[in-house]
């Protein structure tokens, strides 16, 4: 390509002029928020900045990107995008960069992002030492109705060169792919770094499907900017077999608000015509009149800016709500009916593979099942905020929300607890619940189970539940993830004020550290749990045992000391006991206030009683297993966290012994639907006396004594890891802040906005 444009400027001789133009080009340079920019003064570009773009100055020109229409010394070099698409390399002559290209379709054809995403990433692949950008039609295009990129040499823009200091944590990962916002230059900015240009384009739709789409254009507004960079991480043998092989993308999409800031149209004297694009927004700001700019400062850049682009960006996440041979909705005011047939989606008597309705209202589904296999289960219809997606799977047709991440938080928050619970226990939930999802390992689907190993070796069988990794959508509705129930209990103003409040804030471990995961439970039960006693064998410093009252040297007093609930002994004393802590509460009225009313149905969460009889507890035992033990002969705990909670329970029968973990997989078997915690000791009453059909059929008829009654006394609800629900709530009603809240229960963490 380097040799195109050598011989254009050997045979063109005014694009030669203007090439050399910029060596002597007037250049002045400034800082905004962080980040070094320069202003250049280029009357060539007047041809471009003062253009007209409205519909009657288009139609009445000639398109200048046309082969018809072109100078007669201007060469095109054909390239192929993907799908068969064709386009040329052409020089620019109006040029901003040492080397500047225009990279038009051959057929004429709107400017136009949709579809053209691999095509962008095959340039920049296939040229890493050029940026390739893309100026949205109503976003600093100067030829709106022909579909074209614009390519310039690497080094040139500030963007570039900063881009990993303009951009903090990440916000999301989509596949290998991480979308980040930038915190400096223009805060809110969506940045994107990929390994290969499959995850690339994931991220980047992901980033566009987030974006409001213009009305006269259907695409949002925006510039996007795209290069690559060796991949130093890939092996010389490594094999993939496309053009940007051995490369890394970086990708800066800026959202836009308006075309042109009000300085554009100021009177003489106090205009400054800086009509912004991708690479003005890159930070070469480029003015074509002298007098402008010499008025063009950083105050003027910040304003123009502030007027042109929108940084209020915020990620959308598909939410699954239902899987359902049929699924019933309401969209648009109209009832619509889904089924699936084979392997597609019946609707109004056609088949589709997949169906997407964006209703501007939202839309409402029937009979959603909510609380799927615990004691409140129960059908909703519900309303949600977005689109809808429709998907058929193995399992039957899968309803897919496709949501703002903010708009997600207002039902979620809505609800875990009831809107009228304290404000700062809101703001709390909120800044987890964030955290949660950001810190998920990836989003955009995964296809590994959701289960920690299983081992069945000498009669143990360990397994626990971790996060749901959907391989569909990126989290589910349901208690599995995040309760995500729809609007109607998303209308308290309190909710809707934590999470403005709070607007993409998250917790990190430390200041420049990674987004925590961010766990929570209804209530501990004084002591909350390690990550390790629950799911994989790994631990946080931000998860560990928290006494549940006063944090140390508040208020003048010092924490109590933490009883080693490993010991079985101080266990059972502590579980048998009602030790002081903010989850110890029956106020009536803060309960009623942070949960939900299917949630009130349970009020002995801080310390409860179940009792089995033997006949009960082995059929129990046997459906909820699958295993039959026989008579049940004892329930022996053999590993505790540090909570109370059981990590390893032996259950011995006259049948079968066998070592059961972690604490949810016990609470599964030990209840209909879930025991409220495996923080329980065991107390046995009376005897019975039976005969097993083996001393029976080998003629040993020797009776058997067993346990007649088992006694359950157990502590707290849920898993007890990170935030207590019922415990946050108790603080912040007795004058607690959010961030305060927050680091008694995630200690070395701090607090963080990603995007505003």
């Amino acid at each position: 390509m380097h040799n195109l444009i050598y011989r254009q400027l050997a045979a063109w001789p005014e694009a030669a002029r203007r090439y050399r133009d910029l060596q002597e080009i007037q250049t002045r340079h400034t800082v905004i928020d962080g980040m070094p920019v320069r202003i250049q003064f280029n009357p060539a570009r007047a041809v471009s900045t003062l253009a007209r773009t409205d519909a009657a100055a288009i139609q009445a020109r000639p398109c200048f990107l046309c082969r018809e229409n072109r100078p007669p010394e201007q060469e095109a070099l054909p390239i192929e995008g993907c799908d068969g698409r064709r386009y040329e390399i052409l020089v620019n002559p109006f040029p901003i960069f040492p080397e500047h290209y225009t990279v038009p379709a051959v057929e004429h054809t709107p400017q136009r992002i949709a579809g053209r995403i691999p095509d962008m990433l095959r340039l920049a692949g296939t040229f890493p030492d050029m940026v390739v950008f893309y100026n949205g039609p109503e976003s600093g295009a100067s030829a709106p109705d022909h579909f074209h990129f614009q390519m310039g040499c690497k080094g040139f823009l500030p963007v570039e060169k900063h881009f990993d200091r303009l951009r903090p944590l990440n916000v999301m990962k989509q596949g290998a792919a991480a979308i980040a916002v930038t915190s400096a230059y223009i805060p809110g900015l969506p940045v994107i770094t990929a390994p290969d240009s499959d995850s690339a384009t994931a991220a980047l739709l992901r980033v566009l499907r987030s974006l409001s789409s213009s009305p006269s254009t259907g695409e949002p507004k925006l510039n996007i900017l795209c290069w690559a960079e060796r991949d130093t991480r890939l092996s010389p043998g490594d094999n993939r077999h496309e053009q940007s092989a051995g490369m890394a993308f970086r990708i800066l999409v800026i959202p836009r608000k308006a075309h042109r800031p009000s300085c554009y149209y100021a009177p003489e004297g106090q205009a400054v015509r800086i009509s912004p694009a991708s690479v003005d927004l890159g930070g070469v700001f480029i003015v074509p009149v002298e007098d402008d700019f010499r008025r063009a400062g950083a105050e003027v850049l910040r304003e123009i800016i502030r007027e042109t682009v929108d940084t209020s960006w915020q990620p959308v996440i598909d939410v699954g709500l239902l899987t359902a041979p049929e699924i019933r909705a309401r969209i648009n005011e109209k009832e619509e009916v889904f089924r699936l047939k084979g392997k597609q989606v019946e609707w109004n008597g056609e088949l589709r593979d997949r169906l997407e309705f964006h209703p501007d209202g939202g839309f409402t589904l029937h009979k959603v099942k909510i609380g799927i296999n615990f004691h409140w289960e129960r059908e909703e219809d519900q309303t949600f905020p977005g689109g809808l997606t429709i998907l058929p799977a193995q399992e039957g047709l899968v309803a897919i929300n496709n949501v703002l991440i903010e708009d997600y938080l207002l039902s979620v928050i809505s609800s875990e607890m009831n809107g009228d619970a304290p404000e700062e226990f809101l703001k709390a939930h909120a800044v987890i619940s964030r955290s949660w999802l950001l810190a998920r390992p990836t989003l955009g689907g995964r296809t590994q189970d959701n289960t920690g190993p299983e081992s069945n070796a000498d009669g143990c069988i360990i397994r626990w539940y971790d996060r749901e990794d959907h391989t569909l959508f990126d989290v589910c509705a349901d208690d599995h993830c995040q309760r995500y129930q729809g609007l109607h209990r998303a209308g308290n103003p309190n909710i809707r004020k934590a999470i403005e409040a709070t607007r993409g804030q998250v917790l990190t471990e430390g200041p420049e550290g990674s987004i925590c995961d961010t766990r929570f439970s209804k209530c501990c039960g004084g002591i909350s749990e390690r990550f390790s006693a629950c799911w994989a064998d790994e631990d946080y410093s931000y998860l560990q045992p928290v006494r549940d009252n006063i944090p140390c040297g508040d208020l003048g007093r010092s924490a109590e000391t933490m009883p080693d609930l490993t010991d079985e002994h101080s266990a059972r004393e502590w579980i048998l006991s009602s030790p002081e802590a903010f989850c110890n509460t029956s106020d009536a009225k803060l309960l009623s206030s942070v949960l939900n009313s299917y949630d009130q149905e349970t009020a002995d969460f801080y310390r409860w009683k179940v009792e089995y009889t033997q006949e009960v507890l082995s059929s129990l035992l046997r459906r909820r297993s699958g295993i039959d033990f026989g008579a049940i002969l004892e329930l022996k705990p053999l590993r505790r966290g540090a909570s109370g909670r059981i990590i390893e329970l032996l259950i011995r029968g006259t049948r079968r012994t066998v070592t059961v973990g972690k604490e949810l997989e016990i609470r599964r078997w030990l209840s209909e639907s879930h025991l409220y915690s495996s923080a329980f000791i065991v107390e046995t009453e009376g005897t019975l006396t039976v005969v097993t059909p083996e001393t029976a059929t080998s003629g040993d008829s020797r009776p058997v004594n067993v346990p007649a009654r088992f006694i359950l006394h157990g502590a707290g609800w849920g898993h007890g890891v990170g935030l207590c629900q019922i415990g946050a709530a108790a603080m912040s009603a007795r004058g607690y802040t959010y961030d305060k809240i927050l680091s008694h229960y995630f200690a070395h963490t701090s607090l963080n906005r990603l995007y505003r």
